[in-house]
């Protein structure tokens, strides 16, 4: 079905985020810059499929920056729609616009104690699911960390969703 990608802020605060979108395009990732695209497999009653909308990180700059409207753009509310951007934060445009599901990453889950306290005050959303503004966001802790190499009482973590119909 594909290797899907937004931009995050740490791609603007190299300064090149433009050619790292491109490098994507160029291993095989397919960045959704401000798009939507529809995903489906075969499955054993047919098939299923979502439309997955992606916006650039709110920190983006033109040609970059972030553009709901766009995204959306062709989307109909009747499809269930996953909605993809770095920050949870970004699930208030989403979930005024219809989509079902939220993911997204950028806290960390709060990497060290009492950071998350911190993050709780900028985003609305800190780690796993959690809902913003009445709308389902899973926000990864990812597997990385930010500044310091060290993450306390936040573990890192490759999340997998399995979604099912209802």
């Amino acid at each position: 079905m594909g290797v899907l990608a937004v931009t995050g802020n740490h791609e603007y605060y190299a300064g090149d985020a433009v050619n790292w979108v491109q490098r994507w395009r160029d291993v095989g990732v397919r960045p959704l810059v401000n798009e939507s695209v529809r995903v489906s497999r075969d499955g054993p009653n047919g098939g299923s499929s979502v439309t997955v909308v992606g916006v650039n990180d709110r920190k983006g700059t033109a040609p970059l920056t972030p553009d709901y409207d766009a995204a959306f753009a062709g989307v109909q509310r009747s499809e269930f729609t996953i909605a993809v951007a770095h920050e949870p934060l970004q699930g208030r445009e989403f979930a005024a616009r219809g989509a079902d599901l939220q993911v997204a990453g950028h806290t960390h889950g709060g990497q060290l104690w009492p950071f998350r306290y911190f993050v709780r005050l900028q985003q609305p959303a800190l780690a796993g699911l959690e809902s913003v503004d009445g709308m389902p966001v899973y926000t990864s802790r990812g597997a990385g960390a930010w500044g310091p190499p060290v993450r306390v009482a936040s573990p890192p973590e490759i999340a997998i969703l399995q979604l099912r119909a209802a």
